[in-house]
């Protein structure tokens, strides 16, 4: 029986926590407690509500990427360029994993850092890393001796992504 190794099961806690944190960001990505009055508003055109609304839960804390996404749309249909970006920075900020923000969010948005262009990539990034680590793991569990600290360290890479 093959003994588990300190460095095997750091391995394994650094795994389970990029993917433990992949789940919470695209969770964060999904529809959240203000979709049917964003979706109404969307329904109805009512751009100038749709931005206050972003606006006002940006003000009191409440994160909600679902409203900052449509504030962005909304401000764009209003043709108020400052407002669309401003949305499109709050969003960027969020940190959710949603390829339809993230491509729309690529569309509108023009970075002036690095950091920021990373941002606009972020999904993409991470289930590529993700592709990359259930790849590894699979060719991992065929060889005779296992690919130990690779799937760790591409877990590193795909944790500095999110958090960046």
């Amino acid at each position: 029986m093959a003994s588990i190794k300190t460095r095997d099961l750091f391995a394994g806690a650094i795994i389970f926590l990029f993917l433990v944190l992949c789940f919470y960001y695209h969770q964060k990505g999904r529809t959240g407690q203000w979709h049917s009055t964003t979706v109404s508003l969307w329904q109805k055109e009512d751009w100038g509500k749709l931005q206050a609304l972003g606006d006002n839960l940006y003000r009191v804390g409440k994160e909600d990427t679902e409203a900052y996404f449509l504030a962005m749309l909304a401000s764009e249909q209003a043709q108020n360029a400052a407002k669309t970006k401003l949305f499109a920075e709050r969003l960027a900020n969020t940190r959710v994993l949603n390829w339809k923000m993230e491509t729309q969010l690529d569309r509108i948005y023009q970075p002036d850092s690095l950091r920021k262009r990373i941002t606009l990539f972020r999904t993409r990034i991470i289930y590529s890393v993700l592709f990359l680590l259930a790849l590894l793991l699979a060719v991992s569990v065929a060889r005779k001796n296992p690919y130990r600290m690779a799937p760790a360290i591409l877990s590193v890479f795909g944790m500095i992504v999110l958090l960046l």
